[in-house]
C-alpha cells in the first residue's frame, strides 16, 4: 500500500481532506532577503548572445542555479584562485553583460575566499549603469558574507550616489554610510575623498544644512583636512542654492538678498582659502577659480563683477586691463554710475580686523613684476599661480559683457589667446561667448574671420548656432556697407560645410538683404532661400520646430517678392509664379489651416443657402 511516495500522498490527503499542500522539500536554501527585491537585469550580453542557463527574472537569488551550473563556476574558481584574477574575469563578465554571471561567480567564491576586489567591481558595474537599489542590497549582502568593504567601496558607493540624486534615498543612505565609518568597529575611517564624494551629494541634493555639518567637522590641517576639491564643492553648492528660482511665497527682492548672503559667505571662505594658498597648504587650480568667479557673476551689483578681474589677477598673475571699479581715473560705464553707492565702493583699509569687500582680492604680484609678491626675505613664495585656461576665458569675457566693457573684453581675448603670452586654446562654448560680444559691439568682418579662420584652426566643429551667431552679428551690423557682402560669405561657409541647412540662418540673410533696400541683394537672398529646396522638402520634414522655421523663412521670402513687384522689371512674371507658390505652401503649414478652410467653406455654404431663401420669400 506504502510502495511509494504517491501512493503516501493519496492516504495522507484522504484523511487531511486537502488542507495542506504537500510539496517536495527544497534542495537548496532561499536566499538572502536583502538581494531579493531588485531591479531587472539585462537579458542578454554585450554580444547578443542570451545569458543561457542563469534566471532572468527581475529577482537575484542565493544561489538559483542547477547543479550543473554550480558545478562550472566551482570549475572556474580553480583557475581564479588569485583575487586580481578573479576580479579581471568578473570585469570581462560586467563588460560583456553578463551581469547574473559575476554575481554568482563572485557569491560562490566568497565560500572559499576574500574576494573584497570582486565585490568591489560587481558594485562598480551595476552603479555605471545606474542600478542604485541593486547596489546597496549586494553591499549589505557582501558584509553578510564576511567580505569587509575597504576604502574602494565606499568611494563607489559615495560617487555613485552623488551621480544619482534623484533615487529617493540617495541623501540619506550616502550620510548613513558615511557616518557609519566614524564607528569604533570601521576598519575604514573616511579621507577627503570619501568627504569630497558625501559633499557632492549634499550639494546635488540641496542640503546646506548637511554640507555645512560635514565640513565644520574636518580639521584645519594634517590629514582629512579641505583640499581644493573640497573648496570647489563648497562654492559650487552656494551657486546653486542661490541661484534657484523663487519658491512660493518668496519674492524677487528676497531672492536678491539671497544672492547677496551666498556672495558673501562666498568672499569669507575665499579670505580663508587665500590664507592657507598663502601658507603652502593648499594648492588653487582654474576649477576653483572659475567656481568663485561663478558665484560673483550671479549676484546684481557691479563691484560683485569687477572683482571676477580682480580674482584672475590674484590667482593667475593676469593683469587688469580695466581700472578696478571705483577709481576716480576710470571712465565709468552707465550701468556702474547708476548702480555703485559710496557704500558699496571697496576700502584699502588693510589695518582693520574685519573683512573687507574686495579685499580678499588683492594682488600677489607686485607691480612691475611677473610673479608673486615677495617678503623682506629673498625666499621664495610658499604658493603656485593656478594655469590658465578655457574656464577663465569664458570667465573673464563674462564678467567684461556685464560691465559693458566691450573693448577691453576684445583686449582679454586677444592676451589669453596669443600664442606669445598665455596660448589659451580657446572652446566651442569661449568662441560663443566671443561671437556674442562681437554682436554688440557690431563688428562683422570680425565675426567672419573668427567662424571662416579662428575656428578651424583651433579644431572646433562649427555647427548651425555658431553660423547664426555670426549672421546675427551681420544683422546686428546692418547700417555698415560690407554686412551684406560679410552675411554672404558666412552662408556660403554654411552651405559648404553643414549638410542640413539651418533656416533660421536663412531668414536671418533675408533680413538683411530687406533692410538695404537695394533690388539687386533682395533678389540674390531670395534666390539663394529658393535654392534651399525649402517648398518641396520641409513640408515632409518630421521636424516641427525646422516646419516653423521654414513657415518664417517662406513668409519673409514673400516679403521680398513683394517688394519686388515692378511690371517694367526683367522676369516679373517668375516672381509673381514663386510668390504664388509660396503664398499657398504658408497657408497649408500653417497650423490649424484646415480648420479655417473649412470654416470658410461653410460660412460660404450659409451664405448662399440665406441667398436662395431671400430669393424665394422674394418670389413669393
Amino acid at each position: 500500500m506504502f510502495a511509494c511516495r504517491a501512493c503516501v500522498q493519496r492516504c495522507l490527503r484522504a484523511v487531511v481532506a486537502d488542507s495542506i499542500a504537500l510539496q517536495p522539500a527544497r534542495r537548496f536554501r532561499s536566499g538572502y532577503s536583502t538581494a531579493s527585491e531588485v531591479a531587472r537585469l539585462p537579458a542578454r550580453g554585450g554580444d547578443g548572445v542570451p545569458l543561457g542557463g542563469y534566471h532572468q527574472t527581475s529577482k537575484i537569488q542565493d544561489p538559483v542555479v542547477s547543479p550543473r551550473e554550480g558545478f562550472i563556476l566551482r570549475a572556474e574558481l580553480k583557475y581564479l584562485s588569485d583575487p586580481l584574477a578573479l576580479a579581471d574575469r568578473i570585469r570581462a563578465l560586467l563588460n560583456a553583460g553578463h551581469y547574473i554571471k559575476a554575481i554568482s561567480l563572485v557569491r560562490t567564491a566568497s565560500k572559499d575566499m576574500k574576494c573584497t576586489v570582486g565585490w568591489n567591481c560587481v558594485l562598480d558595474g551595476l552603479l555605471r549603469e545606474g542600478k542604485v537599489k541593486i547596489a546597496l542590497k549586494l553591499y549589505n549582502e557582501m558584509k553578510k558574507r564576511s567580505q569587509v568593504p575597504d576604502a574602494h567601496t565606499y568611494t563607489h558607493l559615495l560617487r555613485a550616489l552623488a551621480d544619482n540624486t534623484r533615487y529617493p534615498l540617495a541623501l540619506g543612505k550616502a550620510l548613513a554610510i558615511y557616518h557609519s565609518m566614524y564607528a569604533l568597529n570601521s576598519r575604514v575611517k573616511p579621507t577627503i575623498i570619501h568627504t569630497n564624494a558625501v559633499l557632492k551629494v549634499c550639494a546635488r541634493a540641496g542640503d546646506m544644512d548637511s554640507l555645512w555639518g560635514i565640513a565644520a567637522k574636518l580639521p584645519d590641517s594634517g590629514m582629512g583636512a579641505p583640499d581644493t576639491v573640497t573648496w570647489t564643492t563648497i562654492l559650487n553648492a552656494l551657486r546653486h542654492h542661490a541661484s534657484t528660482s523663487a519658491g512660493p511665497g518668496e519674492s524677487v527682492g528676497e531672492v536678491e538678498r539671497r544672492q547677496t548672503q551666498a556672495i558673501l559667505e562666498g568672499r569669507r571662505i575665499w579670505d580663508d582659502i587665500v590664507g592657507r594658498w598663502r601658507r603652502g597648504n593648499l594648492w588653487i587650480d582654474e576649477r576653483l577659480v572659475g567656481a568663485m568667479g561663478r558665484l560673483l557673476l550671479i549676484g546684481s551689483r557691479p563691484m560683485d563683477w569687477d572683482d571676477v578681474l580682480s580674482l584672475v589677477r590674484q590667482t593667475s598673475a593676469v593683469p587688469r586691463l580695466r581700472p578696478k571699479l571705483g577709481v576716480k581715473a576710470q571712465p565709468l560705464s552707465p550701468v556702474a554710475q547708476l548702480s555703485v553707492s559710496p557704500e558699496e565702493q571697496p576700502a584699502s583699509d588693510e589695518e582693520s580686523g574685519e573683512l573687507i569687500p574686495g579685499g580678499e582680492f588683492e594682488s600677489l604680484v607686485r607691480p612691475g613684476h611677473g610673479g608673486p609678491a615677495e617678503n623682506k626675505s629673498d625666499k621664495p613664495a610658499p604658493f603656485a599661480f593656478a594655469s590658465v585656461g578655457q574656464e577663465t576665458l569664458s570667465l573673464v569675457l563674462e564678467a567684461c559683457i556685464k560691465l559693458r566693457a566691450k573693448q577691453r573684453a576684445v583686449e582679454y581675448w586677444s592676451l589669453l589667446t596669443s600664442k606669445e603670452s598665455y596660448g589659451v586654446r580657446p572652446d566651442q562654448g569661449n568662441f560663443n561667448a566671443y561671437l556674442r560680444l562681437l554682436r554688440v559691439m557690431r563688428s562683422s568682418g570680425e565675426a567672419l574671420r573668427v567662424v571662416e579662420f579662428d575656428m578651424p584652426d583651433a579644431g572646433v566643429e562649427i555647427g548651425g548656432r555658431e553660423y547664426f551667431l555670426a549672421m546675427s552679428v551681420c544683422a546686428r551690423d546692418k547700417l555698415s556697407s560690407n554686412s551684406f557682402d560679410h552675411a554672404t560669405r558666412i552662408l556660403d561657409l554654411m552651405v559648404k560645410n553643414l549638410r542640413t541647412i539651418d533656416l533660421g540662418v536663412m531668414a536671418l540673410y533675408i533680413d538683411i538683404a530687406c533692410w538695404t533696400n537695394d533690388r539687386n541683394k533682395i533678389m540674390t537672398a531670395v534666390t539663394r532661400a529658393w535654392q534651399t529646396n525649402v517648398v518641396r522638402g520641409i513640408p515632409f520634414d518630421r521636424d516641427e520646430s525646422r516646419k516653423e522655421k521654414a513657415v518664417v523663412l517662406m513668409r519673409k521670402m514673400v516679403g521680398c517678392c513683394d517688394r519686388l513687384e515692378d511690371r517694367e522689371m526683367a522676369g516679373y512674371g517668375a516672381w509673381v509664379a514663386k510668390r504664388k507658390i509660396l503664398a499657398a505652401q504658408v497657408t497649408r503649414m500653417t497650423p490649424g489651416a484646415d480648420k479655417n478652410k473649412a470654416r470658410k467653406k461653410g460660412r460660404r455654404e450659409e451664405g448662399v443657402e440665406e441667398g436662395e431663401k431671400a430669393e424665394v420669400e422674394a418670389m413669393e
